[in-house]
């Protein structure tokens, strides 16, 4: 008997997300109507909040709304394994629309955080400007343009694969449980 393993994630409410608005765009000379999100204004390079850095959690746990807007107005927040590869912190910061920057992601490995669009992510922290050791980004290097394809490409993949809805579809399509419409 052959056992298969499929990897599971956390995930989070599609409430989170920030609204799309319908844009009619050219694309292989056909026009075609996109559902593009709406990316917060970002006013910090990297957020304040650091994993195992106390200090910087500057709220109660209790009050989200801080937490998430923390993240939303920083075009990076930093996460890293902690416990475990895997934890909510990174699905929190990608629905507040923000770019995850994770210390040593290519030390994750294969099979884990596997439903992350890794590839996006090596990406965005090698945009030129951006620096981890001093969480800065040097605007005059930084292509901002490249950053919000990314962003934007991160968060369209998190609606359609990391939503809670979205991660019980999978599991249910992966034992072949009929999903109703």
């Amino acid at each position: 008997m052959t056992v298969e393993f499929y990897p599971i994630v956390f995930g989070f409410i599609d409430q989170y997300l920030f609204e799309s608005i319908p844009r009619q765009v050219l694309f292989n000379q056909q026009l075609k109507i996109i559902d593009q999100i709406c990316l917060p204004k970002k006013s910090k390079d990297f957020s304040d909040l650091i994993p195992r850095k106390l200090k910087t959690y500057k709220f109660g746990f209790e009050n989200e709304l801080d937490y998430r807007r923390l993240y939303s107005t920083a075009y990076f927040a930093i996460t890293m394994k902690k416990g475990g590869w895997d934890c909510n912190r990174h699905y929190e910061i990608i629905s507040s629309g923000t770019m995850p920057f994770f210390d040593q992601l290519n030390k994750a490995g294969n099979y884990t955080l596997s439903l992350l669009p890794k590839s996006i992510l090596y990406e965005a922290q090698t945009i030129p400007g951006v620096t981890r050791y001093n969480m800065s980004i040097n605007h005059q290097l930084f292509d901002v343009n490249q950053y919000n394809i990314l962003l934007h490409r991160l968060l369209y993949y998190a609606k359609h694969r990391l939503t809670t809805v979205k991660i019980v579809e999978y599991i249910l399509n992966i034992i072949k449980y009929p999903i109703k419409s």
